[in-house]
């Protein structure tokens, strides 16, 4: 008779099998003989075995999160390449630099051509321009945050380029300065273009003919020159909280509205009579012709510029719109004008925060209003940045290089 005893609780038999209940108290359903306990030995190498299977899957885990992360990155890199963006990583402590090829090709070096480096970035900007930014970057190194500049730089062969560089200095846990990275943007175009419309506005600030700048969907007078507050008696501030039908006689208002869309459509020019301060009227005449500011051919010009810098980009016209088109596209930032009709910007960022699929995204307030009270309003309604319109590429960049790098959280950028 074979020498057998009563199966006990702890009789586990470890094969690495799922095991049912009689079989995990030692029992077998055909009732054979319970396996032998399993020695300290056996139980050692069992969780050796375990540990090493947990180690495996925690690396298949990290291999993919970095696998991702990198392509992450490339898209990221491939973005800035395509919107002409050269961009830096500073680790102060070593002084090691890091450059984009971009960056090598503004400063007007062949991509590796010299070792990057604080020394190699300083020997291209303007002798003129030199002290100043030199000055900007080493304070924005000792007290950390944002920096803005604008300066010139001066190639081997003597070309002068105007460069837009927006940087942002991180601290260690001592808090001492770690590492400063950020973006340069080639702005020399929009430069020429400012000395132009410079030009323009010394013509129109000395003429003697009244010239005023105004919305053409509601006639809000957005600029004034002195001529025109001349002659209707007020001041700058008070024209520009006027509309033009307030600058109209009683009397011929009625063709407001049709005058200002013929020539928004071609121009106009037509006799009318106009009212001052004091109650007086006086005849004029008027030349009129639309132009584009902002609105519409704004938002396709920054759909346009983030698309060919490698961004998916949804457009929406007006509040309502934009805040079905969210719910629908989920993004990860949102670029909201403040002037939204239909529905303003304050109240599309509180409707984006109150809604799960939305609530996480990034929200940039767009704004013609850059006052600190303005910028408070955008963050108190829920914005993240608040950039001035036109948007600057170059500010829009970092924060886009910022919210890659995971590190913008409520904060008001520079204009």
């Amino acid at each position: 008779m074979a020498n057998t005893r009563d199966p006990q609780p702890d009789d586990l038999v470890t094969t690495g099998e799922s095991l049912t209940m009689n079989e995990a108290a030692g029992l077998s359903n055909d009732r054979r003989v319970p396996s032998p306990k399993p020695t300290y030995e056996e139980l050692l190498a069992r969780v050796a075995q375990l540990e090493q299977q947990q180690r495996a899957f925690l690396r298949e885990g990290a291999q993919e999160k970095e696998a991702a992360l990198r392509q992450r990155e490339e898209r990221h890199r491939l973005a800035l390449a395509a919107g002409g963006m050269a961009t830096w990583d500073w680790h102060v402590p070593s002084g090691e630099v890091v450059w984009n090829d971009e960056h090598f090709r503004m400063l007007g070096y062949e991509p590796g051509s010299i070792a990057p480096g604080y020394h190699a970035w300083a020997d291209r900007v303007h002798t003129e321009d030199r002290a100043a930014t030199e000055k900007l970057v080493q304070a924005n190194v000792e007290q950390g945050g944002e920096y803005r500049s604008e300066f010139r730089a001066l190639l081997a062969d003597g070309t002068v380029r105007w460069i837009e560089a927006r940087g942002r200095t991180e601290r260690d846990e001592a808090g001492q300065p770690l590492r400063q990275y950020g973006v340069m943007l080639d702005i020399t175009e929009r430069k020429r273009a400012e000395d132009v419309l410079r030009r323009y506005e010394m013509l129109a600030g000395h003429s003697r003919d009244i010239v005023l700048f105004m919305r053409s969907e509601d006639g809000r007078i957005l600029e004034a020159n002195a001529a025109a507050q001349n002659a209707y008696g007020y001041s700058r501030e008070e024209m520009l909280s006027l509309s033009i039908r307030d600058l109209r006689s009683p009397d011929s208002t009625l063709l407001t509205n049709e005058q200002m869309a013929v020539a928004d459509a071609g121009g106009i020019l037509f006799e009318t009579v106009h009212r001052r301060k004091n109650g007086s009227t006086f005849p004029v005449e008027v030349s009129s012709r639309g132009a584009t500011m902002d609105g519409l051919d704004a938002a396709d010009s920054l759909s346009e510029a983030l698309e060919l810098s490698g961004h998916r980009v949804a457009v929406a016209y007006d509040g309502e719109t934009g805040l079905a088109k969210a719910r629908e596209v989920q993004p990860e930032i949102v670029l909201c004008d403040i002037g939204l009709p239909r529905m303003d910007g304050y109240s599309v960022a509180r409707a984006l925060r109150q809604e799960a699929a939305t609530a996480s995204a990034y929200l940039v307030a767009l704004t013609g209003y850059a006052q600190p009270e303005d910028q408070r309003r955008a963050l108190g309604a829920g914005f993240d940045a608040h950039l001035a319109k036109p948007p600057d590429l170059a500010a829009l960049a970092l924060l886009l290089t910022q919210a890659h790098r995971g590190r913008v959280l409520n904060t008001v950028a520079p204009s």
